[in-house]
């Protein structure tokens, strides 16, 4: 997609996503949208043709672009997860992730408590090693808090590697990534990262320890620290 083609799709993206262009609403004429964003034609149309990719709307002859229920979008896409944090919606597609993650990782973690071989282990182990230091690092400049949430994705995949499921694993690959986004907006970081990195070794360890209803307890206890700051965030 060109660098236009993508402009022109995040901005009628945020106008569907804010509601200017509600469910039904048909987008402007191609000729209208044309004028809008100084483009071409075939630019406007890879835009539209964007949006339908991802589920925004549903292009018919005759009739053109119209926006499509909410349910149909593609919420693991980043830039629609991008937009949608940018905008009311955002409360409520942040407790949907959380809410996701608490149904996969609190079994994942359980299941590697069980299966993990010590290869998986060690690398459990390596992962939070770079957490720590990605975390120290972080507390200090702001600016590394995106090597941090990278880390981060990091040591949970190798706790859904380490539950020994080929399926999971794939399911959660993209998931794993939106949620990347997904926290940015939480409040606080430095706070968060404080607080979350003994959770994380707390996941580590009763891992290592082959403790399964440890590791539930320590996961469970890793996600309550995220809904918290999305109760701060609803809270202010």
């Amino acid at each position: 997609m060109s660098r236009l083609s993508r402009d022109g799709m995040r901005v009628l993206m945020g106008d569907i996503i804010s509601g200017r262009y509600s469910e039904g609403a048909r987008l402007p004429k191609e000729s209208d949208l044309t004028e809008r964003f100084g483009a071409s034609r075939g630019t406007i149309r890879e835009s539209v043709r964007a949006l339908e990719e991802r589920g925004l709307v549903k292009v018919t002859h005759g009739v053109g672009a119209v926006v499509q229920p909410s349910e149909h979008w593609n919420i693991l896409d980043a830039d629609v997860l991008d937009i949608t944090l940018a905008t009311a919606r955002r409360n409520d597609v942040l407790s949907a992730f959380l809410e996701a993650r608490r149904i996969l990782e609190v079994e994942a973690v359980a299941l590697a408590a069980q299966r993990a071989s010590d290869k998986d282990l060690q690398t459990i182990e390596e992962a939070f090693e770079r957490l720590k230091v990605a975390a120290e690092a972080a507390v200090t400049n702001p600016l590394e808090e995106a090597n941090y949430l990278k880390t981060d994705a990091e040591f949970h995949s190798a706790i859904f590697r380490a539950a020994g499921n080929i399926i999971l694993g794939k399911m959660v690959e993209p998931l794993q990534r939106a949620l990347q986004t997904a926290m940015r907006p939480l409040a606080r970081p430095h706070d968060r990262i404080t607080r979350s990195l003994p959770e994380h070794e707390r996941i580590m360890k009763t891992v290592t320890n082959r403790d399964v209803e440890g590791a539930r307890a320590a996961m469970e206890e890793h996600l309550a620290t995220s809904l918290a700051y999305l109760e701060s965030i609803r809270a202010d």
